[in-house]
């Protein structure tokens, strides 16, 4: 990991913190509190990637993907997990901008559908 510190949070502080996309914001701020009290300055990257920082690394990601691509072995079809939105919706644009022809799908990975659509609606 690239000397990343790995902080891992069990299901039971999960669910203290709300136990939706909205805890575990929470459990990144509460970790960013930390760090402030030790003097360090971190930024908070939130669930998903979901902020316009995040939206440029989504830009980016479809541009190397366009690159790396091979014309022998098309893809037309991009699969990717959804919990808070911001990837898929990072992705949409990208590949919008990019003049993509994949299909993107999101394969909800943490709610019931009626709740995911509200979340991202």
């Amino acid at each position: 990991l690239a000397d990343a510190r790995l902080h891992l949070c069990g299901a039971s502080t999960y669910r203290a913190f709300g136990g939706d996309l909205r805890a575990a914001d929470r459990l990144n701020e509460e970790m960013a509190q930390q760090l402030r009290r030790q003097g360090k300055n971190p930024y908070v990257i939130p669930v998903g990637g979901t902020c316009p920082l995040g939206t440029w690394g989504y830009l980016s990601a479809v541009e190397e993907l366009q690159e790396q691509l091979s014309p022998e072995d098309p893809v037309d079809h991009i699969v990717v997990a959804a919990g808070s939105g911001g990837t898929l919706a990072g992705l949409a644009l990208a590949l919008h901008l990019a003049g993509g022809q994949q299909q993107l799908h999101g394969v909800n990975i943490q709610h019931e559908p009626d709740v995911y659509r509200k979340l991202i609606a």
